[in-house]
């Protein structure tokens, strides 16, 4: 017979169901192997043949074992693992004649389990601790070990040696003599030595309060020593906004990929609706009564929204608007009556007074049915072209060019005529305007300037 195969030793890993295994390797005799079971937490043990198991083969050939598991079950679980390993007695009991036929059977199993001993051997020998081939100490020797030992190699390097921890603690205190507390080390290429956090500072070039940075007891008490002022107490990502690619930017263009909302403040309901445009820009009120809305304050020119009108379970609730309200076409609207109906305005806020798109007109009024347009020296236009004409009841019509809005009534007596830019003159009364003579030569030409 031959060995072909060095393998000497199988491992195999338990699962709690399978509890037979294969002797994958030649062996003779059933003494011949140890069987080795570890646990979950490493602890080894030697099993017993018909005890923990039973052998089937060898005889110079491979065989199987299978594990007892009645009336007690050995069968490995998962995490634990089963080893089945070579262990040839290292005697020799065959006894060869002196004379007649040569033996040749039992010679060569003698000389095969010879070979499987220096298989076994190399085994063991590739499991322990090796010098490299290169290496030029030998006769190295293993110590006798102490309680509470450690080993390390001599003063000479040339072999090893225990100290007890008590020996190794007074070396380490030799070394680092002179640690006082808060202090570093440092390897300066041959040896270690402690460094006060001042001369830490200077070695890494930090600068004066790198000191207290280092000795910081904590985040909190480094940040504020890095100047991060009230944010220093708090925590990054709860306290203190962490850095996000989403952020939104108040001085670049952006596209929301999400839905955004302002909050609606609620006004409080009363006579006079307070409404303050510092607290957002979308507000609610529910009127139980009459109600005025006040002028805005803190109103900054740019800011818009809406205001949600309500009305209570009663209905019918009117609200009046503060001077600084401007509607389109002049009129206030009016609110949805029926109770609990709901009226939205929109807003915006321009910084000046009123907001107002229309034509001014100056002229002079010679009396009743005689108004004339001034010499154009006399006049003074805002940015708007003059016309005139007459209609065809004796009255005066003015007329816009381009527009063909007219007024049809005139009053006696000096007036300015205005247009409102939508479809018809406004008349008005030169008591709400101030005048001023546009020429002293020729006091009956007035320009009449509305006070907005």
């Amino acid at each position: 017979m031959t060995l072909n195969s060095t393998t000497t030793k199988v491992t195999y890993n338990g699962d709690g169901s399978t509890a037979v295994f294969a002797v994958s390797f030649i062996f003779w005799n059933n003494s011949d192997l140890r069987v080795i079971h570890r646990n979950a937490s490493g602890a080894e043990t030697v099993w017993t043949e018909g005890t923990q198991y039973n052998l089937s083969g060898g005889g110079g050939a491979t065989g199987t074992l299978t594990v007892v598991d009645a009336p007690t079950d050995y069968t490995p679980l998962a995490g634990e693992s089963l080893t089945i390993r070579d262990s040839q007695a290292e005697t020799q009991g065959d006894s060869l004649p002196l004379s007649g036929t040569f033996p040749s059977t039992v010679v060569e199993q003698r000389l095969d389990k010879i070979t499987r001993l220096i298989q076994i051997h190399s085994e063991e020998i590739a499991r322990s601790i090796l010098l490299p081939e290169t290496a030029s100490l030998s006769g190295l020797q293993m110590p006798e070990p102490g309680a509470s030992e450690l080993l390390r190699y001599n003063s000479g390097g040339t072999q090893l040696e225990t100290v007890a921890l008590a020996d190794l603690a007074l070396t380490l205190a030799t070394v680092l003599i002179g640690l006082a507390s808060g202090d570093f080390l440092k390897f300066d290429g041959t040896n270690w030595i402690n460094r006060p956090p001042a001369n830490v500072r200077t070695d890494l070039g930090a600068g004066a309060t790198g000191d207290t940075l280092f000795q910081a007891a904590t985040a909190a008490a480094a940040r504020t020593e890095l100047g991060l002022g009230s944010a220093a107490t708090g925590d990054i990502g709860t306290d203190v906004q962490a850095y996000d690619t989403d952020t939104a930017k108040l001085d670049v263009a952006q596209t929301w990929t999400l839905g955004q909302r302002g909050e609606v403040t609620a006004l409080t309901d009363g006579a006079n609706v307070t409404l303050d445009l510092a607290l957002g820009n979308n507000f609610s009120v529910t009127l139980g009564g009459n109600r005025t809305l006040d002028n805005p304050t803190n109103a900054v020119t740019g800011q818009s929204g809406v205001i949600v009108v309500t009305q209570d379970g009663t209905g019918s609730r009117t609200l009046s608007y503060g001077v600084n309200y401007k509607f389109a076409g002049g009129g206030a609207p009016t609110l949805t009556t029926t109770a609990s109906a709901i009226d939205v305005l929109y807003y915006y806020a321009s910084r000046r007074p009123r907001l107002i798109s229309r034509r001014h007109w100056i002229g002079r009024d010679d009396g009743p049915g005689k108004y004339s347009r001034p010499d154009d020296k006399h006049a003074r236009h805002e940015g708007h072209r003059l016309g005139h004409g007459r209609d065809g009841r004796g009255g005066r019509q003015l007329r816009d060019e381009g527009l063909g809005c007219g007024c049809q009534q005139c009053h006696g007596g000096r007036f300015l005529l205005r247009c409102c830019g939508v479809r018809e003159w406004e008349h008005l009364l030169p008591e709400r305007y101030e005048s001023r003579a546009v020429d002293p030569g020729r006091s009956d030409h007035r320009r009449y300037r509305g006070e907005s």
